[in-house]
């Protein structure tokens, strides 16, 4: 099998093409999540407990909380936040928070967009060294198949 074409991350201020974009030499654009890339034992468990499925319902339950407390002018459509997993293949053990997708073009991602997912985010174990604002945590993923 040939290797990809397509990094399998790319820095957050890299934008990919949107996603299916026909790029020369390479393919169509693969979907690619703007996410922060967590390791789930430093995370606080919420409301819901430590599940996975639990991780996920918070995160978007704040979200939601957050966008309805402040609706927007319904000139454009928010970005949906959600929470992956194994997006770096099988052997992946880290979570996905999911800000957007370049389902439509990434230039429309606003930072109040990237904001409102930010403040959704779980709390963190203060021991953890979970830096946010890192390359490394917060950046372009698209799923790398095993």
């Amino acid at each position: 099998m040939s290797p990809n074409p397509f990094p399998a991350s790319l820095p957050r201020d890299h934008n990919p093409q949107r996603r299916g974009t026909q790029e020369q030499g390479k393919g169509k654009t693969p979907l690619y999540y703007l996410a922060w890339r967590v390791n789930p034992h430093d995370i606080v468990a919420g409301k819901r407990g430590y599940r996975l499925d639990s991780l996920r319902l918070d995160f978007v339950g704040r979200w939601s909380a957050k966008v309805l407390a402040k609706p927007d002018s319904g000139e454009r459509k928010r970005p949906q936040p959600t929470f992956k997993m194994w997006l770096g293949g099988l052997e992946d053990e880290d979570v996905y928070y999911v800000v957007a997708t370049n389902r439509r073009h990434p230039a429309t991602i606003m930072e109040e967009d990237i904001q409102y997912a930010r403040d959704a985010l779980p709390s963190f174990d203060p021991d953890s060294e979970v830096d946010l604002d890192s390359d490394e945590v917060f950046r372009w993923y698209r799923v790398v198949k095993s």
